[in-house]
């Protein structure tokens, strides 16, 4: 898709007239992408797993909602299929959908149970491909933008987050192998790596700890920003990489961290 100067000025919505795909639109950073990329033109096709939180979402966000697992090939594929059916195309995927810590406390890496391990993958990796295998086919024609929930835990080490930081490592080759793969088809690939966002997935990671509160406290202490990031800083990101503003950036992993990895 070309550059658009309209767009990258603001003189025109970012989305006008695109259509996309967002799953994971629950809570926290999908629920917000969401809102925010219907609110910038975009017609938005939302899925998230939890019935209730899909219902929740479609009736409070007047949006189109389904209910499906992203490590579902079926499910997938239904997501895809009515997308198309309904829209004609997709122009943009965001693959947000995620787990994070699954074990009542990090556990080092002769501690991790085979369930927990292959959980995170299937669930952060695999249906991240699986999304974007069928997806591509239908922005293959006329371009478009996938944008992967990655991790700064997919780049810099992290002790007692074996399994996650290997699945979101495991998006990374995955995004750029995509890039390059299909530049040539127009389509965009990259990834958002954030820090700690104000969102149930670290809350419940701090939870587990056995001082959550001064837990928090460092981990706030740790970004240059002295806090954590709000879902809608992260869905900001991914509403741009999306866009025809951002249409020479390509097999790139974007650091949203406030400074976390900077120290």
């Amino acid at each position: 898709m070309a550059f658009d100067e309209a767009v990258a000025t603001g003189q025109a919505p970012l989305l006008q007239g695109k259509v996309a795909v967002i799953t994971g639109v629950g809570s926290g950073i999908g629920r917000a992408a969401l809102r925010m990329f219907q609110s910038a033109g975009a017609t938005v096709v939302g899925c998230d797993r939890n019935p209730e939180s899909a219902t929740a979402v479609r009736e409070e966000e007047s949006a189109e909602v389904l209910v499906g697992d992203v490590t579902n090939q079926a499910d997938v594929d239904e997501l895809i299929r009515t997308t198309v059916a309904a829209h004609g195309r997709i122009d943009a995927l965001y693959n947000n959908a995620g787990v994070g810590l699954l074990a009542d406390r990090p556990d080092l890496t002769h501690e991790v149970t085979d369930g927990d391990f292959d959980k995170t993958l299937d669930i952060n990796l695999r249906g991240t491909f699986l999304m974007c295998r069928s997806a591509i086919p239908h922005m293959s024609e006329a371009g478009g933008a996938i944008v992967n929930a990655s991790s700064i835990y997919g780049l810099i080490s992290s002790e007692g987050s074996l399994a996650y930081a290997a699945s979101k490592a495991g998006v990374l080759g995955l995004t750029r192998t995509i890039a390059s793969e299909y530049a040539t088809d127009g389509i965009r690939c990259n990834a958002i790596c954030p820090g700690f966002i104000d969102t149930p997935m670290p809350a419940g990671f701090i939870g587990k700890q056995e001082d959550p509160e001064r837990v928090a406290a460092e981990i706030e202490g740790a970004h240059l920003l002295k806090r954590l990031g709000r879902p809608e800083e992260i869905a900001a990101t991914a509403l741009w990489l999306c866009s025809d503003a951002a249409t020479f950036i390509t097999g790139a992993a974007i650091v949203a961290d406030g400074g976390y990895t900077a120290i």
